[in-house]
């Protein structure tokens, strides 16, 4: 009942999750002034793009992109904060909206069937309580009119952080840490994977790598932010 809404919006009003200003009727989460300043890369529009060219000689890939910069002071480092570490997963599927209303612009993305996140390990997804990147994946799967499938590859190493490794160590940090249980699953169709931050692009490459090793398919790869 809308008027209960308006009722409850009243006493705990719904604010945007960026710059905590009352969200006008038919936003979510995220306010549309805010939406329209984020740092987008726009590397949709074009296939070789910066992140693409991170996989060049690495992984046989159809396409790859990022939707924003990630850089320090933009409110999309707010937002994936608040996502990670402050169990805001609404911020998540808004995200993963945005990536998929905009990367189903380029025909590489437009016959994707199954949108899977890049895995944490069992262990330090049961200590946060939920892996961030699930959250982006079932937006954009929304945004394509594909289907999420979180179970599709599994991580079945926990590999130290990478946040202080060179560009060599990360990619050596994540070799073969990912398996594919039911390869069958995956088998002719057009996977993208998903991640919340691409860097070097080590662990989702590392990913997709064992996907196609594993079975006949395709892959791509998108983000929501990268560096």
């Amino acid at each position: 009942m809308s008027w209960f809404s308006d009722f409850l919006s009243l006493i705990f009003p719904r604010v945007c999750q960026s710059c905590r200003t009352p969200l006008l009727k038919g936003e979510q989460t995220i306010c549309t002034k805010c939406i329209a300043t984020l740092p987008y890369t726009r590397y949709w529009e074009y296939n070789d793009n910066p992140v693409a060219q991170k996989f060049w000689g690495q992984v046989d890939i159809v396409a790859a992109t990022s939707l924003l910069h990630f850089r320090k002071g933009t409110k999309i480092r707010k937002l994936v904060h608040l996502l990670k570490y402050k169990g805001n997963t609404d911020v998540g599927y808004k995200l993963g909206l945005l990536l998929g209303s905009n990367i189903k612009q380029n025909s590489h993305f437009s016959d994707v069937d199954i949108v899977v996140a890049v895995p944490l390990h069992p262990k330090k997804q049961k200590k946060r309580g939920y892996n961030q990147s699930d959250f982006i994946a079932d937006g954009v799967a929304e945004a394509l009119g594909a289907t999420p499938m979180p179970n599709l590859i599994r991580r079945k190493q926990n590999n130290e952080t990478q946040t202080r490794k060179n560009r060599v160590e990360r990619y050596q940090n994540v070799r073969s840490i990912f398996e594919v249980p039911e390869p069958s699953l995956a088998a002719g169709k057009h996977i993208l994977i998903v991640d919340d931050v691409i860097t070097t692009g080590a662990t989702v490459e590392s990913c997709a790598a064992e996907l196609l090793s594993s079975t006949s398919c395709k892959v791509s790869i998108a983000s929501v932010g990268t560096v």
